[in-house]
């Protein structure tokens, strides 16, 4: 009775340890599926951050094409009212220029008409002339200045540069 009590008891212990082992062996098959499923998780998280960076890099890129699509149309912008702005002062000149060239006329006239072997109405006339092209060079020399100053001064005020 004993061996058979033995017997049993090893039997139920062996089955206990069968018991024992395949519970160990499903905790290590779920375990490596967690750990297989883990993996499996692990690697379509990456793929989903590599397709949001991916969407990112787009983004970005999209979002610096159209700074630098913003920044050449305020280039191009700015370099248009430059051009207009030195076209306007060109004409302003112009028109100051014939309005120059009207009064040498006018001189010219007058010396054809009273003074034209008169002495005195040469040198005047040569002193008029001689005022009104260092005039004109005058008005010239600083409106480039200015136009050159404005356009600088402009270019520094669309780059924030204090001057």
């Amino acid at each position: 009775m004993l061996k058979l009590i033995k017997y049993n008891v090893r039997k139920l212990s062996s089955f206990q340890s069968l018991n024992k082992a395949k519970m160990i062996t499903n905790h290590n098959k779920l375990m490596g599926n967690l750990r297989n499923n883990d993996i499996e998780y692990v690697k379509q998280s990456l793929r989903e951050i590599e397709l949001l960076g991916h969407v990112l890099r787009k983004e970005i890129k999209n979002v610096g094409q159209d700074l630098r699509k913003e920044n050449e149309l305020n280039k191009k912008e700015i370099e248009k009212t430059l051009r207009e702005n030195i076209k306007n002062e060109f004409k302003n000149l112009k028109n100051e220029l014939k309005a120059s060239t009207k009064i040498i006329k006018d001189v010219r006239l007058g010396l054809n008409d009273d003074t034209k072997r008169d002495t005195c109405g040469i040198f005047k006339f040569a002193l008029m002339s001689a005022a009104i092209s260092i005039i004109l060079h005058e008005i010239l020399s600083s409106e480039r200045n200015r136009v050159a100053n404005r356009a600088y001064q402009e270019a520094c005020d669309s780059k924030n540069i204090k001057t």
